[in-house]
């Protein structure tokens, strides 16, 4: 009976010790994952002008490069507004934070120092 009680024993401890394991794998990654993408969750977007809240105004986020002016209701996008970020503008109606509605996206590409227009849609969103 000794040697099924060591067997348990040893079971338990291998169970406990490859969960320990795994959780503090777990705990690393997500460490690593707010460290490096952080950033992206905390990010300083600021009101420059106007009222971003409800009504008119325009609102930086300097870090990421990325510009927002138009109509706000409850802290987000509604209405007709410009986005701008490093990749594209969008020119068009909001809805809730989310592009809606008919407007026009421009995308840009950067070659040689030189930044152009490499597509245009327009229409419904």
């Amino acid at each position: 009976m000794s040697k099924n009680l060591k067997s348990i024993d040893i079971y338990f401890y291998s169970s406990t010790y490859i969960k320990s394991k795994k959780i503090a794998k777990m705990k690393i990654s997500a460490t690593l994952i707010l460290l490096l993408f952080g950033h992206l969750l905390f990010a300083q977007k600021k009101c420059v002008s106007g009222n971003c809240e409800n009504g008119f105004g325009k609102m930086t986020d300097v870090e990421n490069k990325k510009v927002y002016e138009g109509n706000w209701k409850n802290g987000m996008k509604e209405g007709q507004g410009i986005y701008t970020d490093y990749y594209s503008t969008y020119t068009g109606n909001w809805h809730e934070d989310m592009q809606q509605g008919s407007g026009e996206e421009k995308f840009f590409l950067e070659h040689d120092g030189k930044v152009t227009v490499s597509r245009i849609y327009t229409g419904n969103f």
